[in-house]
């Protein structure tokens, strides 16, 4: 997995308490990617219906335990910003002293006392370390995910009251996994979280959460974290899945299964899974699901048929070259692809402002090569087929075998 799919919103996923406020984006029902890895999705971008936490919207959870005024309470009393602690736009050094200020939460009274507050505030703990870690690459950054995430789990995994609250500490643990290059364990987490957080109350629409993590099993496949047997593995796995759940979850599987044949050129199968989705879809009450979902893989399922229909070859594909130049980067970073240590990528973030251009572009050359071009020359290893239009501003290149020839990129992208 990659942490250009993670780091959303991980985006943060924009888990039980943190913020969705990335607010107004282009692409609805897709993660802020910041999200982490390939695991991501996109913003969310109605904030009509969300809740609060000191004015700062935060996903619907009607199926949590936790009480949010309390939590409110405690940062007034602490007189912290949770605006501040969630920004999105925060530095390193200022998420670095927002870290601080909520360690010294675990010293007070309220939250000794008070399990709840002492899991907000693991959970709080490990977006921002998670946050800290996309913008400096950091190990120990990780290391201090991963031990809040653990922490936070460990408080209330035994008490299924609790799986609304647990929505955030989980997507933590699964960008942990993926930027660990763990597969094994994210795709088991992501099995529990779809047969097990169905109905919790959580999300914009009943069973958000658990669609989005059949979303996030086959981005897995699209962003080539698995090999051609785990591939067929996770394709028969998803194919269960939509054939025992009637509800969104099995309705989500199944376009996603019908997207994944278009790229195969498996007509047949793609035409009975449309019919069988709109049949579904006809008798689900969710008019939210219904407009959201099915209207975009609709359209994409779509864009691949049409590409498919002209029966391009490989050799009469068109590639769109990229070109980049150092004022677009925001971020750019090395991600071990494996923990072998024989295949690194470099993760590059491009600035929010060029995210709309690059989603259109994308768009429009589904099917296609994609060459980055910076600074005029062709820095690509490899040229991929685009296979979906991409709205979150990131790209990698690579991969390469030695951590030195990605690490000679990495400098060229920083200071050129």
């Amino acid at each position: 997995m990659r942490i250009e799919e993670i780091l959303l919103g991980i985006s943060l996923f924009i888990g039980f308490f943190a913020i969705s406020c990335e607010t107004k984006s282009s692409d609805s029902d897709s993660e802020r990617q910041q999200s982490i890895n390939n695991i991501g999705q996109g913003a969310i971008i109605d904030t009509t219906n969300m809740d609060e936490i000191q004015g700062v919207p935060v996903m619907q959870a009607p199926g949590a335990q936790i009480d949010r005024d309390k939590v409110t309470a405690m940062l007034n009393e602490e007189k912290l910003s949770f605006q501040e602690i969630t920004n999105p736009n925060a530095t390193a050094e200022d998420i670095e002293e927002s870290v601080a200020e909520l360690k010294i939460l675990f010293s007070t009274d309220r939250v000794r006392n008070d399990e709840e507050l002492e899991f907000f505030v693991h959970t709080i703990l490990n977006n921002s370390y998670l946050r800290l870690y996309q913008k400096t690459g950091e190990d120990e950054h990780l290391s201090q995910t991963e031990k809040h995430v653990d922490m936070a789990i460990s408080l209330f995994k035994d008490q299924p009251e609790y799986k609304a609250d647990l929505v955030d500490a989980y997507t933590g643990q699964l960008a942990v996994y993926s930027l660990k290059g763990k597969n094994e364990e994210a795709m088991s987490l992501l099995k529990k979280l779809i047969e097990e957080y169905q109905n919790i109350g959580y999300g914009l629409y009943k069973n958000w959460f658990a669609s989005r993590q059949v979303e996030k099993m086959y981005n897995m496949i699209r962003m080539d974290s698995l090999n051609s047997q785990k591939v067929q593995e996770t394709v028969d796995y998803l194919t269960k899945v939509s054939e025992k759940y009637e509800n969104e979850v099995g309705i989500t599987a199944q376009m996603v299964l019908a997207e994944h044949y278009a790229t195969r050129g498996e007509q047949e199968r793609v035409n009975r899974l449309i019919n069988s989705i709109e049949e579904r879809l006809s008798f689900l009450d969710n008019q939210e699901f219904k407009g959201e979902k099915w209207k975009r893989y609709r359209t994409q399922i779509k864009s691949i048929q049409k590409r498919e229909g002209q029966e391009v070859s490989k050799a009469d594909r068109d590639t769109l070259f990229y070109e980049i130049t150092p004022e677009m980067i925001d971020q750019a970073r090395i991600h071990e692809v494996n923990q072998n240590g024989n295949q690194y990528r470099v993760i590059v973030q491009l600035k929010e402002e060029h995210h709309s251009d690059y989603a259109q572009k994308t768009t429009d050359n589904i099917g296609n090569f994609l060459a980055v071009v910076y600074n005029g020359e062709i820095i690509s290893s490899s040229f991929p087929t685009i296979q979906t239009g991409i709205s979150n501003g990131r790209f990698s290149l690579g991969s390469y075998e030695k951590k030195s020839k990605a690490e000679e990129v990495l400098n060229r992208l920083k200071n050129e």
